[in-house]
């Protein structure tokens, strides 16, 4: 066995009598060695160590705390009188660094090639990069590999092409179903992910993760390289998974942590897992502030440690006060483990004793394996001291015996899984808080059920109003004042009137009261017609009476029949028909073509970790359809507005236009400014009873305009003159004809 020479200083003061009894006792040895009763089997311990040029030190360098475990081991099982009897267990110590490149490769190689000493078995590599390329050796060589630390790599999993590495920790593939497991638990169909390339098994796991997830059917929104320089916070944000799985290092996971804090990425709106088996709440430890473009506090980091939950495979746990394989309780390994570990390292710090104890198990498994295969390989006329390299059938005995074993070691219940090649361990996760739902709450925007109901009892009350005046109009339209309005015309406005008040009824009950999808896409079709058409009917009543008197009194006279005939209500009626059959027109190419559906519209507001399910009426080009109509309503605006201008100076008695005028102008200002206001508070997101109720208040105002400047007027002298009982104009229908004078009026 390989330990520190200190005999030499010892023996110049030691007495005669002692001397003597050690001659004795070496001699007794010598005389044990030559009658064959005792033979040697070298274990090889490939570990890393740090090198004596700092900036050559490997990302892993646990050489030290490892190796003193390992020669623990070696001695205890050469205490053992039932383990391998009649051999001798002895330690070759080399430095196996860690990298592809490898100075495992070279230590193995020279075992094999430049030493006389037949290695049976490998303790290590404790790194990924190394396990690689001596576990291809070893599958040339024919000699059982042990390789102990977690995140061994992927690639050991593959049976056929690594036959002989066995590891010790949990295999890095079943850490990835131990992720899918818990997903698939939990609920959590979306997550996101960020991963390193610089280390080998990360990007792996994170390749392997991909697989396991699509046949899942677990969503990646996302997925990004991390690093020292880039951390993808505003992505990750932005793919709204609230699941972040990180395939990093301590180091980078500590500063993924600290962004996530200073961006709103933690706990309880996100949860983050940590690969390689991080106690949750321990990345914080490696946080570094100096080293970091964000600056953390301790408090901080621990706020973002509260994020974390840490995916495990544990080996299961010993009964308390259960000896362990090696006969002794696990506090009394403990203890000499620490003696070890500070003579060798000259030391009183205490080291990291988890991959330590796998050290010390791993020794146990082997010389347990040894221990088992030797009946097995008598009975084929073989045995461990003529044991060679290249006998395959020697290492398979051996690597079937340790398939069978089960036992207790320091670091728990050690047994193997023969298709993976890993140890089988206990599915475990830390949290320090309740692990959160990933999918975002589903909250139902809709317009508040009282407000809709102040909307419906003001259309009510408005369409009593105007259907107030409108009988007045029909009752009484030869009334002077009523007729000289030009009542008839006065028809399509009040139906426009009914039409937009309908369509707002018709919107309150979609935004409000809607349950059948199927009921309110059939409403939904309803609103553009109704909207569309109403709004024709009443500007084009407006713009058909402004345009009369434009041409009566403003342009040119050499036509006299022809502004007789435009004194007819019948012929003015047939352009506002015009309009009405253009809006009828898109309307039907709309509904035929592209037909609006009730649909949901989603926002995720990942601060309130929400899902916003706005219901709406659309359709696939709503926005073109949307924007004929509103060109062609505001090509009838504008001209409208022109007429009003043009005609605003006629002021003979008989033809008062300062109402149509002042009405247009209104009706241009709160259409101008009101509709555009709606539809971006509607297109920015902000909430719906805002928007809704602004355009609320523009239908109102636009029909009360028309109530107040074009229906109420022509009526006012009739219901004054009802009021203060009055006696009529005239008992006979020829005294409600109008004044000759007064036949060409607006």
């Amino acid at each position: 066995m390989l330990s520190r020479d200190v005999r030499g200083a010892t023996m110049s003061s030691c007495s005669v009598r002692l001397c003597i009894l050690r001659a004795v006792l070496l001699a007794f040895v010598a005389v044990s060695t030559c009658s064959g009763s005792n033979h040697t089997l070298y274990f090889l311990s490939i570990l890393p160590y740090p090198d004596p040029e700092p900036s050559l030190n490997p990302s892993i360098a646990d050489g030290p705390d490892l190796f003193p475990a390992v020669q623990l081991a070696v001695d205890h099982v050469n205490n053992r009188s039932d383990v391998l009897r009649d051999y001798h267990i002895e330690l070759i110590e080399t430095d196996g660094g860690c990298d592809i490149s490898s100075k495992a490769l070279i230590s193995l190689a020279s075992q094999l090639f430049h030493s006389d000493k037949q290695i049976a078995g490998i303790i290590g590599p404790s790194c990924s990069e190394s396990a690689e390329a001596v576990g291809a050796m070893s599958r040339r060589s024919e000699i059982a590999l042990l390789s102990f630390h977690q995140g061994s790599s992927s690639l050991l999993t593959n049976r056929t092409a690594y036959p002989y590495s066995i590891g010790m920790a949990d295999s890095p593939f079943d850490e990835v179903r131990a992720y899918i497991d818990l997903m698939k638990v939990l609920g959590w169909t979306r997550v996101a992910a960020v991963y390193n390339i610089e280390m080998l098994v990360d990007y792996t796991l994170f390749q392997h993760f991909e697989q396991e997830t699509k046949a899942a059917r677990i969503e990646i929104a996302f997925s990004e390289i991390a690093s020292e320089t880039f951390i993808p916070h505003r992505e990750l944000k932005e793919s709204y998974a609230r699941v972040i799985v990180a395939f990093v290092r301590a180091e980078l996971a500590a500063k993924l942590l600290c962004v996530a804090y200073h961006n709103n990425l933690i706990y309880p709106t996100y949860q983050w897992i940590l690969s390689n088996g991080y106690e949750s709440g321990s990345v914080s430890f490696y946080y570094e502030p100096e080293d970091r473009e964000y600056k953390c506090t301790a408090e901080e980091m621990r706020d973002a440690g509260d994020s974390e939950v840490s995916v495990v495979l544990e080996l299961p746990s010993a009964p308390i006060n259960t000896d362990i394989v090696s006969g002794m309780s696990i506090e009394t390994i403990t203890e000499a483990y620490y003696q070890r570990w500070e003579l060798y390292n000259n030391s009183t710090d205490l080291p990291h004793t988890y991959f330590a104890f796998l050290a010390y198990d791993s020794v146990w498994a082997m010389a347990l394996a040894l221990n088992g295969s030797l009946e097995t390989l008598q009975e084929k006329n073989m045995s461990l001291n003529n044991y060679t390299y290249g006998q395959s059938n020697a290492t398979e005995v051996i690597l079937e015996h340790l398939y069978q074993l089960e036992f207790h070691g320091v670091s728990g219940l050690i047994s193997f899984n023969e298709q993976t090649g890993f140890t089988r361990r206990q599915l475990q996760y830390h949290s320090f808080n309740p692990l959160v739902d990933n999918s975002f709450e589903a909250v139902t925007i809709k317009v508040v059920i009282g407000l809709a109901v102040v909307v419906i009892l003001v259309i009510v009350v408005t369409s009593v109003l105007v259907a107030f005046v409108h009988i007045l109009n029909t009752v009484y339209e030869n009334y002077k004042s009523i007729k000289a309005s030009s009542s008839r015309l006065n028809h399509f406005a009040y139906v426009g009137c009914y039409c937009v008040l309908f369509a707002m009824l018709v919107y309150t009950i979609v935004e409000a009261f809607s349950t059948s999808p199927l009921a309110t896409t059939v409403l939904c079709n309803f609103i553009p017609w109704l909207t569309s058409i109403g709004f024709s009917l009443v500007f084009g009543t407006v713009i058909v009476k402004t345009w009369r008197l434009y041409r009566i009194f403003l342009s040119s006279t050499k036509h006299k029949r022809r502004v007789r005939m435009m004194n007819k209500d019948s012929f003015l009626a047939v352009f506002v028909v015009a309009l009405v059959v253009v809006d009828v027109l898109l309307c039907t190419v709309w509904s035929a073509v592209d037909p609006l559906q009730y649909r949901n519209e989603t926002n995720i507001n990942t601060d309130k970790a929400i899902e916003e399910v706005t219901e709406m009426c659309s359709s696939d080009w709503f926005t073109v359809w949307l924007g004929l109509l509103a060109a062609y309503k505001i090509a009838l605006l504008l001209f409208a507005v022109f007429l009003s201008f043009v005609t605003r100076k006629i002021r003979r008695k008989e033809f008062k236009t300062a109402n149509i005028t002042l009405l247009v102008y209104l009706l241009f200002l709160v259409t101008g400014l009101g509709i555009p206001v709606y539809f971006i508070l509607w297109y920015l997101g902000v909430n719906v009873n805002i928007s809704y109720t602004i355009l609320c208040v523009v239908v109102t105002t636009l029909v009360y305009l028309c109530w107040g400047l074009l229906f109420l007027p022509p009526v006012l002298p009739l219901l004054k003159e009802k009021l203060v009982k009055k006696k009529p104009q005239g008992h006979h229908q020829d005294q409600y004809a109008p004044r000759t004078n007064t036949t060409l009026t607006s």
